[in-house]
């Protein structure tokens, strides 16, 4: 799908809205649950989706495996705010990023996935989710990150 943008198009504002993050450095230690859970505290953003309906949703973190479990961030997009209708559910495998069990130091991931579909100009709300997989032991993260950032 192209933008349809041609040279001498005026952009509008709605056209390309400013990017949203949210962040936290706190650390989210012995992480044992098996379904996606928000962190403490959330990490989240309010975006408006741009004249194209499509963003770019980047997440990362700081992980730290343990024992046999991996843990696992992935996104989740809702209408309006926590809410709202899930317009993105969490998946580790779609449009997450995750760590293996062997890093007993921190390791950093991101990985960025478009987000097509959305209504122009409808705020919507992002955040991430986090879960572990495995039979035993407690991963931990170190930093936990989400952009949403407006494609033409």
């Amino acid at each position: 799908m192209t933008s349809g943008y041609r040279a001498g198009t005026t952009v509008q504002a709605l056209d390309y809205p400013p990017a949203e993050f949210g962040r936290s450095a706190t650390d989210v230690l012995d992480v044992t649950s098996t379904t996606y859970v928000d962190g403490s505290p959330q990490v989240s953003t309010t975006f408006t989706a741009p004249t194209s309906g499509r963003v770019l949703v980047t997440v990362g973190a700081g992980f730290r495996g343990a024992g046999t479990r991996r843990l696992h961030l992935a996104p989740v997009v809702k209408v309006g705010d926590d809410a709202g209708a899930a317009v993105l559910g969490p998946n580790v495998v779609s449009r997450g990023v995750g760590v293996q069990e062997e890093a007993t130091s921190y390791v950093y991931y991101s990985r960025s996935t478009l987000l097509e579909g959305l209504e122009p100009g409808q705020t919507y709300f992002a955040k991430t989710m986090h879960k572990v997989n495995g039979a035993s032991g407690a991963p931990d993260f170190h930093v936990r990150d989400i952009y949403i950032t407006p494609v033409p």
